[in-house]
């Protein structure tokens, strides 16, 4: 998951949606590749090769905001090809003030 701290994005790990989707690739090969709008990741991309070529895309998460919160993560799991996708699950975060209070995760 990715959390702010001092103003800046850092990841506390392997993103959980990936972990439970560990039958996709293996991790030790994982490259990540997250892409910002403005200063918030709007989106992570997991390749199975540092060249990131389409076939190497195992995995994709859309985060959604409101306000500076994510409330919304959408990952596409996807075939060897990089471009099929065979698993789609859905993360709908809650939050009370500033403190996550409930997490559903569903799968499309």
């Amino acid at each position: 998951p990715l959390i702010l701290k001092d103003g800046k994005v850092q990841t506390l790990g392997p993103h959980p949606l990936f972990i439970r989707g560990l039958e996709l690739f293996e991790l030790e090969t994982r490259v990540e590749e997250l892409t910002y709008t403005g200063n918030k990741v709007t989106a992570i991309e997991v390749f199975n090769n540092p060249a990131k070529l389409t076939t190497d895309r195992r995995a994709r998460t859309e985060l959604t905001y409101t306000g500076n919160k994510v409330t919304q993560e959408d990952t596409f799991y996807y075939a060897s090809d990089g471009v099929t996708v065979e698993r789609q699950v859905q993360t709908t975060l809650t939050y009370s003030g500033n403190k996550l209070t409930d997490s559903q995760t569903v799968e499309i």
